[in-house]
C-alpha cells in the first residue's frame, strides 16, 4: 500500500511518496529543527496520507491538554510522533502513550513516534510490516464501499408487523418528537428525574430500532435539549463520541449530560458494547471537563436499566450531581 502525502518542509507542488518506515523517518525530519529542542511535532495526516497540518507539543505538558491541542483539527486521521532523541524520556513516552490510547476515541491513531537524531532517525513502530498494516487499516477503513455491509444490514432493517398499531399512523412519531422535546427542556435533572424518565420511554418505547438520544444539562441541573444522536437497526446503532463532544459544545451553558438508547427486543440487559461505549463517552467527555451522569437503556415494558449503577466513576458523578441540586425537604417544625 503506497500514498503520496505532502511535505510540510517543501512547496505545495513537491510531493514525497510513503513506503515504508523510511519515508515516515525522512517527514519526521522535516518536521524536527533547531526551535523545537524541548518539544514533540506532531503531524497530523488525513486518511489519504497527505499532511493536514503540525502541532508543536511541550513535553512537559500534561495528558488532557495535549489531546485538546491535537483535537481543535477535526479532519485528520493519522498522527506521526517526533523528537529529538534526547527528549524521548520515559516519562515523555508515557505520556505518547496515553495520548495514542485516548485518541482511539475519536476515531484517530498513531502511526508512528519516531526519535530525530544527529546520526541516526529511531523509529518505535518496531518492524515496516507493523507500520505497513496500522497505514493500510487506516487507509482501507476510510475507503471501504457502503456495497460491502449492503447483505449483512438488510436483516436488521427488516422486521415485519403484524398487526397495525397507533405507531404506524402517519405522523405519530412526530408528534411525540415535538411533545417530548418540548416538554423536557427546562426540567431539572436530579429534582423531576420521573417526569424525564416518562417522557424518554414515551419517546423511545414506540420505536421498532435502536435510538441513541442525548441529553444536555446546564450548571444549575437543568435540561438544555434533547438531541438524537442516532437511529440503528433493531439490535444495534453507532454513535461517534466527536458528535456528543459537539453537541455539548454548542451551547456554552452545557456542563453535564446523559446518554439514553433503547432496547427494541424488550431486554433491557447491557451489552458488553454498551458498557465500553459508555466508558469510551466518559473519558472522551472527561478530557474536556464535562460531567457524564448517567448512560440509561428503555425496554419497552420492562422499564429501565441504568448503566452507570455498573461503573463506580460514574455513580460518584450522578451523586456529587444530586446533591448539589436536589432540593431539600422542608423541616418540619412541631
Amino acid at each position: 500500500m503506497s500514498s503520496y502525502i505532502r511535505s510540510p518542509m517543501r512547496t505545495s507542488s513537491d510531493k514525497m511518496r510513503i513506503r515504508g518506515s523510511a519515508d515516515m523517518k525522512h517527514l519526521a525530519q522535516t518536521s524536527i529543527s533547531v526551535s523545537t529542542e524541548n518539544k514533540l511535532a506532531c503531524t497530523l495526516l488525513d486518511a489519504r496520507f497527505q499532511v493536514k497540518a503540525i502541532k508543536f507539543i511541550d513535553t512537559s505538558d500534561n495528558t488532557k491538554d495535549i489531546l485538546k491541542t491535537l483535537l481543535e483539527d477535526k479532519d485528520w486521521t493519522g498522527l506521526i510522533v517526533s523528537s529529538s532523541v534526547q527528549n524521548l524520556s520515559k516519562e515523555a513516552l508515557k505520556t505518547i502513550e496515553q495520548v495514542a490510547d485516548k485518541l482511539t476515541i475519536f476515531d484517530r491513531r498513531c502511526l508512528d513516534v519516531i526519535a530525530v537524531g544527529n546520526n541516526d532517525t529511531y523509529s518505535l513502530a518496531e518492524n515496516d510490516q507493523m507500520l505497513s498494516i496500522s497505514m493500510s487499516h487506516a487507509f482501507l477503513s476510510y475507503l471501504k464501499p457502503f456495497t460491502a455491509y449492503k447483505t449483512e444490514l438488510k436483516e436488521y432493517y427488516y422486521q415485519p408487523k403484524k398487526t397495525t398499531t397507533i405507531e404506524d399512523i402517519k405522523g405519530f412519531n412526530e408528534y411525540i418528537d415535538y411533545h417530548v422535546k418540548r416538554e423536557i427542556v427546562g426540567l431539572n435533572y436530579a429534582n423531576d428525574r420521573k417526569q424525564i424518565d416518562c417522557l424518554l420511554a414515551a419517546k423511545l418505547n414506540p420505536q421498532y430500532s435502536e435510538y441513541a438520544l442525548l441529553l444536555t444539562i446546564d450548571k444549575k441541573g437543568g435540561v438544555t435539549a434533547l438531541h438524537t444522536l442516532s437511529e440503528g437497526t433493531v439490535d444495534k446503532t453507532i454513535v461517534s463520541p466527536n458528535k456528543i463532544l459537539d453537541l455539548m459544545q454548542s451551547n456554552p451553558d452545557n456542563q453535564y449530560c446523559v446518554l439514553t438508547h433503547n432496547h427494541p427486543s424488550g431486554n433491557a440487559e447491557a451489552s458488553p458494547a454498551d458498557l465500553r461505549f459508555t466508558e469510551d463517552v466518559d473519558a472522551a467527555l472527561e478530557i474536556f471537563d464535562y460531567t457524564l451522569l448517567e448512560h440509561t437503556i428503555v425496554a419497552r415494558d420492562n422499564g429501565f436499566c441504568d448503566i452507570s449503577y455498573q461503573s463506580q466513576r460514574l455513580e460518584e458523578n450522578l451523586a456529587k450531581f444530586n446533591d448539589k441540586f436536589r432540593e431539600q425537604e422542608p423541616e418540619i417544625v412541631m
